[in-house]
């Protein structure tokens, strides 16, 4: 941790291309920039949240998908699929599909997976047992099955579709230690893993067994590049083919060069500042949490930080669940004065700030400095490194305010609301709220069209009262990506290759 002064200047992206990497001189090598490594590629087992996914989502399948554009759900290795009562769903699976050692793809491997990950002593800190509790599961024939749970889960299809359903090896899994399986990843996705050179690159290579067939790249590298300079340079120069995790500040870098291009996609991610009631007894007060609301002129920000590719959320659920009605909070410092001198709070007082990255720095500074002008003053902006930053969220003591941003892949109101519930131990916010913690618990085993809608309403209508967060925005993905290639970001955050081609083959 260290104090932050004030916010610095980007690299010069010029003075970086002595160091950017040759051209890719093999054929049909697709390189991948981003910002960090994996931690693990168990997609049970691991940790690091989307960083793994991105890779993951290449390697492994689950039943049910959801479609890049549309987001409706699309069978993947199950063909079909039905609801028999509030407790049985039941899966036609698609045959004729092996892993990448050779192992069949069948309704046994189906049960091995489930009961891996939802098994009580498995070590996990996915949500996929909590989400969906499993009672048991049962072999109707090679390529059917039934998953039985204990309580009636309505948006199951829904949780299936990110890393606790991908589908893993049984024998290979369950004879390999747990370290190499964090090592050796094998599914039965388009592309298989080759080699993994820590704090660099994560090849994969084509699935030629694919069962949709083969892909038309031959390669897929995953390259880790923490500096946003550096993967712009490579990008401009030749040495990685896209790259996500662009700063709005380098798009006008990528629009001047030959040969790339920015793509913006508007994602599923909630960009927020988290508010830790527990950092001043001042934040306990859902007066002070809205005075913060009208503090901060979100859209100056937009423009500012994001380069206006976004729009303000006044909701943390993504549509089309979204509460219509619900407005984001004006921009009014003088009525962010009244409501804290209505709260006992007309000289203000002092907080802290955190973040995790670098950009998220720039964010911070920049709240503080719409906080001060109302009298929070922010005493310092702490500083962690990432991995140091999710070990103190997951210990609920991050600062008063706090830079984050939550995904939201399944596009349900359970889990996009997931992210403030007070059972989540990645919640800092330490929010409670008796009427919402009583109507999301029944949200969540409401089958009932109608009903879930009006619950996910009101819901809402609580957040918007209660503010446990800063709204912000829903976070933009921005892509450089090369001319040489056809290639097609999807909102949910995950990179995904298969169709991804070179343009002159």
């Amino acid at each position: 941790m260290h104090r932050i002064l004030k916010r610095g200047a980007p690299f010069a992206v010029a003075a970086l291309f002595a160091l950017a990497g040759l051209a890719i001189a093999q054929d049909r090598e697709f390189v991948f920039a981003r910002m960090s490594d994996s931690d693990n590629l168990d997609p049970h087992a691991g940790a690091g949240g989307m960083i793994n996914h991105r890779v993951n989502v290449n390697i492994f399948e689950p039943l049910v998908w959801k479609d890049g554009e549309t987001g409706e759900l699309i069978g993947v290795l199950a063909e079909s699929w039905e609801a028999i009562d509030e407790l049985t769903w039941e899966f036609r699976l698609r045959e004729g599909v092996t892993f990448h050692n050779g192992e069949r793809f069948d309704a046994q491997a189906v049960k091995y997976n489930l009961e891996r990950i939802t098994d009580p002593d498995f070590e996990t800190v996915d949500k996929f047992p909590e989400q969906v509790p499993l009672d048991r599961v049962e072999i109707v024939d090679d390529y059917t099955v039934r998953v039985i749970t204990t309580e009636p889960v309505p948006v199951l299809l829904s949780h299936m579709t990110r890393n606790g359903g991908y589908m893993v090896a049984p024998e290979h899994y369950a004879n390999t230690p747990m370290d190499e399986l964090a090592l050796h990843p094998i599914g039965t996705g388009p592309f298989r893993f080759v080699s993994w050179v820590r704090d660099d690159r994560i090849t994969l290579e084509a699935n030629d067994d694919y069962w949709r067939g083969r892909p038309e790249i031959d390669r897929l590298v995953f390259r880790a590049i923490p500096e946003a300079a550096t993967r712009v340079a490579e990008l401009r120069t030749g040495g990685v083919h896209a790259s996500m995790d662009i700063p709005a500040d380098f798009i006008p870098d990528i629009d001047a060069a030959d040969g790339v291009n920015v793509v913006a996609v508007e994602g599923f991610g909630r960009k927020h500042m988290g508010i830790n009631q527990n950092r001043h007894e001042a934040l306990a007060d859902p007066l002070v949490r809205r005075a913060i609301q009208h503090a901060v002129d979100v859209d100056t920000l937009i423009v500012a930080l994001r380069d206006g590719l976004t729009s303000r959320m006044a909701t943390m659920v993504n549509p089309p669940n979204h509460h219509p009605d619900l407005e984001p909070f004006a921009y009014d410092p003088e009525l962010a004065r009244e409501l804290l001198a209505e709260a006992g709070w007309p000289d203000g007082f002092s907080i802290t700030l955190g973040a995790g990255t670098e950009p998220d720095t720039q964010l911070a500074l920049a709240v503080g400095s719409y906080l001060d002008e109302v009298g929070i003053e922010v005493e310092d902006v702490e500083v962690w490194e990432w991995g140091q930053y999710i070990q103190v969220l997951g210990e609920r003591d991050l600062p008063g305010l706090y830079v984050l941003a939550f995904g939201g892949a399944e596009n349900t109101p359970e889990t996009d609301m997931w992210a403030i519930h007070p059972d989540r131990q990645t919640n800092s916010t330490n929010w409670h709220d008796d009427e919402w913690y009583a109507l999301e618990s029944e949200l969540g085993s409401t089958f009932d069209p109608d009903r879930r809608q009006e619950l996910n309403y009101r819901l809402q209508e609580i957040m918007h009262e209660q503010n446990p967060w800063l709204w912000l925005w829903r976070e933009p993905l921005i892509f450089g990506v090369s001319d040489a290639v056809e290639w097609t970001p999807r909102a949910d955050d995950h990179p995904y290759f298969y169709e991804a081609r070179f343009l002159d083959d």
